[in-house]
């Protein structure tokens, strides 16, 4: 779909601040019929998920970038990054440089004000957290969430439960349905030996490891990783970050 590049002023009076909005606005109008874009004309294209301006020869420079505000404040801002499968890439910044800010609008805890995100090609901006889990992005955090009365095992068997959508297993019964994989989770992550310790006796090391298992328990595309060695002995992050590299290598998951 193409519009006259003077028109993208005009629109909203500067409050559509998506590729999709603008897309909607100018379909509804009747606007985005052009066919032959001239050198300068805005161009939306993929469904709307992109918006840029025609330079000819069929291309286009995007100037939809991806940013968000809080309280006024920009925390992220021109960001713009791609992850392959099986690619392990490191986010790098001092406190306070919107790092977490990035994942959280990644994984739909925030939703950007302007900007797309997509996996594996599709548009998952403004979905929710569970839904963009259950499309295959897993997270851990940078202060590691587990249940502290229940054991390693059973952290993992409700993760398994939950993207399964088995509603027995969240009540309580059912429990070792999953034991294969509850084994398979943990010896990737490093904990078999455990599995039976209540998380809330575990040192906060072992406890981001239990959390790498919940994060994997979705057979994650993309896995967002925030600080995971923080709080961990030097051998320990070694470890952890070998696994993350392997996971990657293996089965190409982008970390």
């Amino acid at each position: 779909a193409f519009t006259k590049a003077g028109d993208a002023k005009a629109v909203g009076n500067g409050k559509l601040r998506s590729a999709r909005a603008l897309y909607r606005y100018y379909k509804a109008r009747g606007l985005a019929s052009r066919s032959n874009p001239k050198v300068g004309d805005l161009v939306i294209w993929g469904g709307g998920t992109h918006v840029g301006i025609y330079i000819g020869k069929g291309k286009a420079i995007s100037t939809l970038t991806s940013g968000v505000r809080i309280h006024g404040v920009h925390a992220v801002r021109d960001v713009s990054f791609d992850v392959a499968a099986g690619e392990l890439v490191a986010l790098i910044g001092p406190n306070g440089a919107g790092k977490t800010t990035c994942f959280n609008c990644i994984n739909g805890q925030l939703v950007p004000d302007d900007g797309t995100v997509t996996l594996a090609g599709v548009d998952i901006t403004a979905r929710s957290p569970r839904e963009i889990a259950l499309a295959g992005v897993g997270r851990t955090f940078q202060v590691a969430a587990t249940f502290a009365s229940m054991t390693v095992r059973e952290n993992v068997e409700l993760a398994l439960a939950s993207h399964a959508g088995d509603g027995n297993a969240l009540a309580g019964r059912g429990a070792g349905a999953r034991s294969a994989q509850v084994a398979a989770l943990l010896a990737r992550a490093g904990i078999e030996a455990l599995a039976d310790r209540h998380c809330g006796t575990l040192p906060y090391g072992d406890v981001k490891r239990v959390e790498l298992a919940l994060a994997l328990a979705g057979n994650p595309k993309l896995l967002l990783m925030d600080e995971p060695t923080a709080g961990m002995a030097p051998r320990d992050r070694s470890t952890l970050m070998a696994a993350a590299a392997d996971l990657a290598r293996r089965s190409q998951v982008a970390v």
